[in-house]
């Protein structure tokens, strides 16, 4: 029989809850519920293009903030402020203005 969906499979990367993606042609990604960050892409099998996390501890640590969601934005705000849409806005804080891979301490949900 022929898979035709992707299939999601909960697994433990050192003692955090991850999931893997399969698709039915092959490739797959393992995400972890933390941050919803990318642990491994993998075109093909045995073929890994991510430099990712080699332990829950790197992960905890964010340790080279390999593979982080840049959100609510990536990159540096000058001076915190930015426009968008015609208006002008503010970062709240001027320490975070080049902080990105905020979700990163986030728990992400299988949905």
């Amino acid at each position: 029989m022929v898979a035709f969906a992707t299939s999601i499979e909960e697994e433990d990367f050192f003692g955090h809850r991850a999931w893997r993606l399969v698709s039915p042609d092959g490739p797959s990604a393992l995400v972890a519920e933390r941050g919803a960050t990318l642990l491994s892409w993998q075109p093909s099998e045995s073929h890994e293009v991510i430099d990712g996390y080699i332990d829950g501890d790197e992960l905890d640590a964010h340790f080279d903030a390999r593979c982080l969601i840049m959100a609510p934005w990536c990159g540096r705000i000058a001076s915190g402020k930015f426009s968008f849409d015609g208006a002008s806005h503010t970062v709240s804080s001027p320490e975070i203005a080049g902080l990105g891979g905020l979700t990163a301490e986030l728990e992400f949900t299988r949905v």
